[in-house]
């Protein structure tokens, strides 16, 4: 849970606030695409209800801090969709009650 909450300004691109300029749109795409591998990875590479549920948690935060700016809300859900990809579905159901809560 520590590496993915380092790895939350990936997704949401909030590390774009912090350099106070955008770097190229390729970079962005590459930073955001290789935080998505990783965190697919950890889920594929072990079975365990802890790594699902710091997964889950953190799609949680993603979803929660997502940046106002259109271009950004489009990355984040699309990053989203592509980890819930790699969650077994009969364990989408506490992330699917979320969503809906």
């Amino acid at each position: 849970s520590i590496v993915l909450k380092h790895l939350l300004p990936n997704i949401q691109m909030s590390f774009l606030n912090e350099i106070g300029h955008l770097p190229h749109t390729k970079i962005i795409k590459e930073i955001r695409s290789n935080t998505v591998n990783f965190i697919r990875t950890i889920l594929n590479s072990d079975d365990s209800t802890n790594v699902l549920n710091t997964v889950q948690l953190f799609i949680q935060h993603t979803c929660l801090g997502i940046p106002e700016r259109a271009e950004f809300r489009a990355h984040c859900e699309e990053s989203v969709s592509e980890i819930l990809t790699s969650i077994p579905e009969e364990k989408l159901g506490p992330f699917i009650e979320y969503l809906y809560r």
